[in-house]
């Protein structure tokens, strides 16, 4: 809900309010809470509840350094560990993300992030990566971002896939950097122009 923007940063988040919404105990939601606060989404303050976090530009450079840094380590030990049906399974993900649109285009390439991250067999890493992505997802739904054109993305991910098949894990962290920088002074452009609408 908060990736989806239905919690706007400073909305406070009630357990009481949730468990009744949802119809379970509190305990559940005490703990997705505290799970969220742990991954930077919301803010806890004793005997008031917890807030969803505020997005700041001065957060957007070390975020996307982080993001950055781990997809670029994701990408190269994949290049190293990936097998034979995981190098599939990312192919027929590149031939129907070439025939989706929309949605459905949206949701094929978070795929392919995924199916990359789990080639890495490192858990942790693969954990990092989608908390951080789930910050970015903030930043975009913060700042308005338009998606980028498929063909962008498509001609991004074909050149991480050619790397994983030679095993190149130079190539595929070249390939990864790119888009990420690219991607970081979006953000950053976006982020000012938003906030010059908000302050007029």
């Amino acid at each position: 809900a908060i990736l989806a923007g239905e919690h706007a940063p400073g909305d406070w988040l009630r357990e009481e309010e949730i468990s009744r919404q949802l119809g379970i105990s509190r305990m559940p939601v005490r703990e997705a809470l505290r799970k969220l606060e742990n991954e930077r989404f919301v803010e806890h303050f004793p005997h008031r509840g917890a807030r969803v976090t505020e997005v700041f530009s001065a957060d957007l450079p070390e975020i996307y350094e982080c993001r950055i840094f781990v997809e670029c380590r994701i990408a190269r030990l994949a290049a190293e560990h990936i097998g034979p049906g995981q190098l599939e399974r990312i192919r027929k993900n590149l031939e129907a993300f070439e025939e989706a649109e929309g949605v459905a285009a949206v949701r094929l390439a978070r795929e392919f992030s995924g199916l990359v991250m789990e080639a890495s067999g490192n858990e942790s890493l693969r954990h990092m990566g989608r908390t951080i992505n789930g910050l970015v997802e903030r930043v975009r739904w913060h700042t308005h971002q338009n998606p980028r054109r498929k063909s962008d993305t498509l001609r991004e991910h074909l050149a991480i896939y050619k790397a994983l098949v030679n095993k190149d894990n130079d190539a595929a962290e070249k390939a990864t950097r790119a888009p990420f920088t690219a991607a970081k002074a979006r953000a950053m452009q976006a982020f000012e122009n938003q906030n010059k609408l908000d302050t007029k």
